[in-house]
């Protein structure tokens, strides 16, 4: 087994990145959005539409 040295500082980078992904998707419904940014669906295309 080999000794590889723990990087401590990724650990303060990883949480620090967790923690501002959690206040980003936090902000996310107060946020004023000229476009609407939550939308998954497209509209569906007609070739797309024939085959279904």
């Amino acid at each position: 087994m080999r000794n590889i040295d723990r990087l401590h500082y990724m650990d303060s980078l990883r949480a620090m990145a967790m923690f501002l992904g959690l206040v980003i998707h936090a902000a996310v419904p107060f946020a004023q959005w000229t476009i609407d940014p939550l939308r998954v669906h497209d509209e569906p295309s007609m070739s797309l539409h024939y085959i279904m």
